[in-house]
């Protein structure tokens, strides 16, 4: 079973609140992944830890959870397409990652316009060439087709 987020209520998953039904796991080194994003890509697991994880990206090998690479790039919005991940911190940094076997390779990367105290808490989404980023009431579009014009 993957469960991949770690915020709930205990109306809402009353058998998942550990122990002591106190929200605290006895458990150390989980990837408590908030944000809703885990994506399976050839046998692994590329997410974000939120709270007790340290806002980590990691990718772990499904389905022993080991983490193979990990590195503090905050909590991330993910989609997968064309080969390659396309993620958005809770920042505004947009990432093009590479996977690879055991981790991956970060390609490029791009600070998007950011108003003072708001995330970026929507996920990206590809669809024909185009990668779409909502932000608070925007809708930004990104041509990431191999047809540029000249």
């Amino acid at each position: 079973m993957l469960l991949a987020s770690a915020c709930g209520s205990r109306a809402d998953w009353p058998h998942l609140h550990g122990p002591n039904r106190d929200n605290i796991s006895t458990e150390k080194g989980l990837l408590d992944n908030c944000h809703g994003d885990v994506l399976l890509v050839d046998g692994h697991l590329y997410g974000s830890s939120c709270r007790s994880g340290g806002k980590i990206f990691f990718c772990a090998e499904f389905p022993t959870g080991k983490v193979v690479k990990s590195e503090n790039l905050r909590k991330m919005s993910l989609t997968w397409a064309d080969g390659h991940l396309y993620g958005v911190s809770d920042r505004g940094l947009l990432m093009l990652m590479k996977t690879r076997p055991g981790g991956y390779d970060i390609i490029s990367k791009l600070q998007l316009p950011r108003r003072k105290g708001q995330l970026y808490l929507a996920h990206p989404v590809v669809l024909q060439g185009r990668l779409y980023i909502r932000y608070a009431n925007e809708l930004n579009v990104y041509d990431i087709s191999n047809n540029s014009k000249t």
